[in-house]
């Protein structure tokens, strides 16, 4: 999906539908943990999916550079599942071809947060 040349992809409706699927499924993976890690280490309750990395930020737990990145990837997701207008499909590509790879960088910082600190004692230090 990811190597499709860009007029390739947005011109294949399955392929950009399942794209669509997928980063939702993915980001909401991501919410899933985001939410369990507010509420039982930052000891906080997320008004919004994108609220919810922004606590994890001010916590410590996501570095700065990456939280604005996954509040941004929160509210595309609420584009697509919402469907607040149309989607730009291209946002879709580029999303996937330059984007995807915060959220491997997500699940990278997650674990070294916990590998350092599994009680989540520390998160709330900073508060």
């Amino acid at each position: 999906m990811a190597s499709q040349p860009r007029e390739v992809f947005l011109q294949d409706e399955i392929l950009l539908s399942g794209a669509k699927y997928q980063l939702i499924v993915a980001i909401e993976a991501a919410q899933a943990i985001c939410n369990h890690l507010a509420a039982r280490v930052a000891k906080e309750a997320p008004q919004s999916y994108a609220d919810c990395f922004r606590i994890l930020g001010r916590k410590g737990i996501l570095s700065r550079e990456l939280t604005p990145r996954l509040v941004d990837m929160a509210k595309f997701r609420n584009l697509l599942v919402h469907g607040y207008g149309k989607v730009d499909d291209a946002a879709v590509h580029e999303i996937i071809q330059k984007d995807i790879a915060d959220l491997i960088n997500y699940v990278r910082e997650i674990t070294l947060f916990l590998k350092a600190d599994p009680e989540g004692t520390k998160a709330n230090e900073g508060s």
